[in-house]
């Protein structure tokens, strides 16, 4: 059967070339559906974005969870409690579907106090806390960056902003003993060796702002974690655990849904004591139904386009039949029965099907960009493409699509 089928279609090879034609064309109309919309929903999303960070000053990417310890708890329970809000905040981020720019988890203890320093005297009070992913993410202005560990005279090194150091009167390059503000005499030596700013490349890292640490000193968080804790000097009072959405990179599929998973978010955290924002939160509410409407426009203005195509290959099909009713003939005279010479025709329409249903979501990315790029009819623009990519949804587009036209033909 698939000798005569190979026969068959090398005879009327023209017929069968126009059928493909029209198969793929059909499956990339319909494939443009999902990769049009998804793509308009990304310039949206992004431009909304983009106003947003320039009319409040906030990163719309940044997804926070924070949290207040218990006081006077155990080192064991400190380290407990962190784990726990950090397992919390990475469920959550990975609920909402999401891709990360950054992460980082920041802690700290708001209540330490200068208890003496190698010349003169001071009773500086300060925060001090470490930052996962700070060696990367700062840049040095002055000094140099902080080398994790403690050093062979027993002094951990730190770096601080310019406008810490000027909050909290202390000096680069000098040694001081640290300790809590009430309680514990246990103290600890560090020495602020550098002076950091925010590094190029990384604003989204720092979306919080650097002047929210105007207070702090900044050790390595695996040192404070891995040593520091455990000489009783310093306890952990707060934490926060942050991402940076990488939104232009976010999948559009997800926000049909993307409100309720926030909902979830939240309730997780409330049901913690956990702080959780997401400033995009206001921006995500309407994109569903944003996406319907579009959806909608996107199938009006195809469907006419579609059944002209439909047409096209109805009649293309029975051209085809028509100019082999003398082979049938043949075959019938052979002793083909009906259901072996319509297996035939099936087999056919089949086969190119599955070259359509393949080839018809890379046609659809192409159409796309063309329209992307132009402005009305044949009036081309000079501006950003639209974000175009290939999605599952495309080839279930066209493959639906290629399903329906194989009954047609």
């Amino acid at each position: 059967m698939f000798t005569l089928l190979l026969r068959k279609m090398r005879n009327t090879k023209w017929m069968v070339f126009c059928l493909l034609i029209g198969f793929i064309m059909a499956a990339a109309m319909t494939s443009t559906i999902p990769i049009y919309m998804n793509a308009s929903l990304q310039r949206m999303l992004i431009k909304d974005m983009e106003n947003f960070q320039t009319e409040r000053e906030v990163y719309p990417g940044t997804c926070a969870l924070t949290y207040d310890l218990p006081m006077d708890i155990p080192v064991s329970q400190q380290r407990s409690e962190i784990e726990k809000v950090r397992g919390i905040a990475k469920d959550n981020f990975e609920m909402l579907e999401c891709p990360a720019l950054f992460e980082k988890t920041y802690i700290a203890d708001e209540y330490q106090v200068v208890k003496s320093m190698e010349a003169g005297s001071s009773s500086a009070r300060f925060t001090f806390g470490g930052m996962s992913g700070i060696a990367e993410a700062a840049k040095v202005v002055s000094g140099r960056m902080l080398t994790p560990g403690k050093r062979s005279d027993g002094v951990y090194e730190c770096v601080a902003s310019e406008a810490s150091l000027k909050e909290t009167d202390l000096a680069a390059g000098t040694v001081y003993e640290i300790g809590p503000l009430t309680g514990s005499d246990d103290r600890i030596k560090i020495e602020i060796v550098g002076v950091i700013d925010i590094g190029e490349g990384y604003d989204a890292y720092w979306a919080e702002g650097l002047d929210s640490y105007k207070s702090l000193i900044f050790t390595d968080y695996d040192t404070l974690v891995g040593e520091i804790m455990d000489t009783g000097t310093v306890n952990i009072t707060t934490m926060a655990v942050r991402y940076a959405i990488d939104y232009p990179k976010m999948n559009m599929n997800a926000l049909g849904t993307i409100n309720e998973r926030i909902d979830n978010a939240h309730r997780i955290c409330d049901e913690n004591k956990i702080r959780f924002k997401l400033p995009a939160s206001e921006i995500f509410i309407d994109y569903s139904s944003r996406a319907g409407q579009l959806r909608k426009t996107l199938w009006l203005l195809q469907i006419p386009v579609i059944l002209m195509i439909l047409v096209y290959l109805f009649m293309v099909s029975q051209l085809n039949i028509e100019q082999e009713r003398n082979e049938i003939a043949v075959f019938k005279s052979r002793g083909a029965s009906r259901g072996q010479i319509i297996r035939i025709y099936v087999l056919e329409s089949l086969f190119l099907g599955l070259i359509a249903a393949a080839a018809a979501p890379f046609a659809g990315r192409e159409l796309c960009k063309m329209l992307g790029a132009s402005n009305g009819f044949l009036e081309f623009v000079n501006r950003k493409a639209l974000p175009i990519t290939l999605a599952r949804d495309a080839f279930i587009y066209s493959g639906a699509a290629v399903a329906v036209f194989f009954f047609t033909t």
